[in-house]
């Protein structure tokens, strides 16, 4: 008996029942056809509910996980910052060198401490 794979351009979400691509499906492992079967749409507002539903909960746990690994806690902070001020770097960097890229919309993003985009 041959083995032949068959590939599964679709499929169907088990929270709201909706037939959509394959891409439209997050990636598992243990899965038979290596997706979870809710759409990322399902998955990504399933998750925000029971957030929000646990969120006292939840916050807790980070605040005592924190307390008990201060160290990796420290070494992730410290990894965060270096990377935020080297992009800050190259930000300035980049509008010295191309100051007709400053303008009111740039300089709000930078107050907020985002990225702006060129």
């Amino acid at each position: 008996m041959n083995n032949i794979e068959i590939i599964k351009t679709h499929k169907i979400c088990s929270k709201c029942r909706s037939e959509k691509p394959i891409e439209e499906f997050r990636k598992c492992k243990s899965s038979k056809d290596n997706r979870i079967n809710y759409c990322k749409i399902c998955h990504s507002t399933n998750s925000k509910e029971k957030y929000f539903k646990n969120k006292e909960k939840r916050l807790a746990q980070i605040d005592m996980w924190q307390q008990e690994n201060p160290h990796k806690t420290d070494k992730y902070s410290l990894k965060w910052r270096q990377k935020k001020c080297k992009e800050k770097r190259k930000l300035k960097r980049e509008l010295k060198n191309r100051p007709e890229l400053i303008n009111a919309e740039v300089v709000e993003k930078i107050e907020l401490g985002e990225n702006p985009s060129f």
